[in-house]
């Protein structure tokens, strides 16, 4: 998923797709099911990620009392990141408004198509697997032990990607490079919500560099040292993941092959 998410010029929604068809042809799970699983660790990851922004926004603005352009800034990330947080969980739950817009998505295809195509296999599918979905989020409501586990793997993967920007201006130490823990945070959280909007460019290579260094430098560090950490931190966060995920993709791709000739 991560993979195709750095290829395909849809970030966060190639991936989910991807995901989604990997798992159900894997499990042999209704899609639907599959949908709320993925769903459910996007919803536990914004959490841990907006948690850890608003805690490291808080300490900064109390600790080092930023300038107002800062203030602004960091309270349109907040009020943005609540708004699309909000939305996710209400769509997730509700289960009558998002059969309305699968609805009105299938009758906006029947007309762009002039009725030349036949939607209605493609209507009950998509009903089947809503209610296979809502029925997949029901159980994680009625069963909220299950989420435990989810939610303490989510932190983990939270603080260990923060940790490869610390440990990046660690290492810049000796070049005199300081920033605080909290704004490390902070320019974390943002730059993983602009990863998640599609918008349109592969592997979204240039406008996180751009924002990286943009907000390291706003957090007080030299212009230079910002561009150096950002290009050490994306080797890492963009490169390494690249790589990984090509690894995968041919394995799936030999253990296909090897299951049709097991087969024949």
């Amino acid at each position: 998923g991560t993979f195709v998410d750095l290829l395909v010029p849809a970030e966060s929604v190639s991936g989910d797709i991807s995901r989604i068809y990997l798992m159900s042809k894997e499990t042999g799970e209704n899609a639907g099911k599959v949908v709320a699983s993925v769903v459910s660790h996007r919803i536990l990851s914004g959490v841990a990620t907006f948690g850890g922004f608003i805690v490291g926004a808080v300490y900064f603005i109390l600790k080092y009392q930023p300038s107002l352009l800062v203030l602004q800034f960091i309270g349109i990330v907040a009020i943005s990141s609540t708004v699309s947080l909000s939305l996710l969980l209400y769509l997730s739950t509700e289960r009558r408004v998002t059969k309305r817009i699968v609805n009105w998505l299938i009758n906006l295809l029947a007309r762009l198509s002039r009725r030349r195509w036949k939607l209605d296999n493609l209507r009950s599918s998509a009903e089947r697997m809503l209610n296979a979905f809502h029925e997949g989020i029901a159980t994680l409501g009625v069963r909220p032990r299950g989420l435990v586990l989810p939610a303490l793997w989510a932190i983990i993967a939270w603080f260990f990607d923060v940790l490869i920007a610390v440990l990046v201006f660690y290492s810049l130490g000796s070049f005199g490079v300081k920033i605080s823990l909290s704004a490390i945070v902070i320019v974390y959280s943002i730059i993983v919500g602009l990863q998640t909007m599609p918008i349109g460019i592969p592997g979204e290579v240039g406008l996180p560099e751009i924002a990286m260094t943009s907000l390291y430098t706003l957090f007080g560090v030299p212009i230079a040292m910002s561009a150096v950490a950002t290009v050490l931190i994306r080797v890492l966060t963009l490169w390494v993941r690249l790589l990984i995920g090509g690894v995968a993709v041919q394995w799936l791709g030999i253990k296909g092959v090897k299951g049709s000739v097991t087969s024949n």
